[in-house]
């Protein structure tokens, strides 16, 4: 048999040119990539990277979770404190969705992202989403803004129409409202997980009553509302067991139910197990009847956390890091919206220009 070889010297050697990629691929790339890259890094690379990065399909999936509140992230080079907030990021990413976000999932609450109006920045992000079908609402862990948050959801669910999942809604204020609203505007509905408060503090398990452990109106509302509910998550909370039982009776088309950690009901209970056994994936492990005392995350937020701040922003940022008042850097890593990237690193995004006050 003939022996072939081949001569390394007689290899051509073939570079990608990743700036001649086609556009449409490019934009298939740069969806996986995350914000965080496609508004701080992509941008400066080239001309072409830069326009498949204002694309909004890169956009649909808006998760601003991944906001860290170290010295070590970028986010202090956004931030100083002459104005302490992230959200000139959130509204440039927003601005470019035009409309076409799919989900979202906003950060938990801090100062920094939210500044001092929290409905006035969630009806800005909402109202601006109307394709949502996922939405994952900031955790608060103070009364004051967990109504602020309510009442501007309750305010923008006529708006979400698409809407399939919510995330962490807080039963503490307008559970029953919001749900009803969902019920009227979003036909698609189909999976909830709530966040269950308890409202009476340092008291023994042996003195709540199973209508204040979890008001039976509250389990009234979601069968009365979402019927057909197929994804329900209630756990780590104070689920009685009566209101659990309505529930299962009362939503027949559940496919998940998670009720796991759970305090009232044993995870054992035969006739609890009993009537849901014909949904697919049932998770009550963890669960008991009752403790000594009620874990700290059951009492009322307001025996742990006051109206301020409970972070020191002053941690967090240094003086010498700036963002001006329309919201691009001052370290020259400005974005602009007219399609080519200067030499110096500089981009303009006119979203920024013109979106960035309230």
């Amino acid at each position: 048999m003939e022996e072939r070889t081949i001569e390394s010297s007689s290899l051509i050697e073939i570079k990608r040119n990743w700036e001649d990629l086609s556009m449409d691929c490019l934009v298939k790339v740069f969806e996986k990539v995350g914000l965080e890259s496609l508004i701080l890094d992509i941008p400066f690379v080239c001309k072409s990277w830069y326009k498949a990065s204002l694309d909004p399909i890169c956009y649909k999936v808006l998760h601003f979770d991944f906001l860290p509140f170290n010295r070590s992230s970028w986010a202090i080079n956004l931030t100083t404190k002459e104005n302490k907030s992230l959200y000139p990021f959130i509204k440039i990413a927003v601005h470019r969705s035009c409309g076409m976000a799919t989900e979202l999932k906003f950060p938990n609450y801090h100062s920094t992202v939210y500044g001092d109006n929290i409905s006035m920045f969630m009806e800005y992000v909402l109202e601006r989403c109307p394709a949502l079908k996922t939405l994952i609402l900031p955790v608060f862990k103070i009364n004051g803004l967990v109504t602020q948050g309510n009442e501007c959801l309750l305010k923008m669910i006529c708006k979400l129409k698409n809407l399939e999942s919510l995330g962490t809604l807080n039963t503490r204020c307008l559970f029953n409202e919001i749900l009803n609203q969902i019920h009227i505007y979003c036909p698609n509905f189909q999976s909830l997980t709530a966040q269950i408060h308890h409202e009476r503090s340092k008291i023994s398990w042996d003195q709540i009553p199973n209508e204040i452990a979890f008001p039976n109106e509250i389990a009234s509302a979601i069968v009365t509302s979402l019927p057909g509910i197929k994804h329900l998550v209630l756990r780590d909370s104070c689920l009685a067991r009566e209101s659990l039982l309505l529930i299962l009776s009362g939503c027949r088309k559940l496919e998940v139910l998670d009720v796991s950690n759970c305090r009232g009901f044993a995870a054992d209970d035969a006739v609890i197990l009993t009537l849901a056994s014909h949904i697919k994936i049932f998770k009550s492990e963890g669960s008991v009847v009752y403790d000594e005392v009620l874990p700290f995350w059951m009492y009322d937020d307001d025996d742990f956390f006051d109206d301020g701040d409970f972070f020191d922003d002053d941690d967090f940022f240094d003086d010498d890091l700036i963002i001006e008042d329309n919201g691009s850097a001052a370290d020259n890593r400005i974005i602009e919206d007219n399609g080519s990237a200067a030499d110096n690193r500089i981009i303009e995004d006119n979203s920024s220009e013109s979106d960035i006050g309230f």
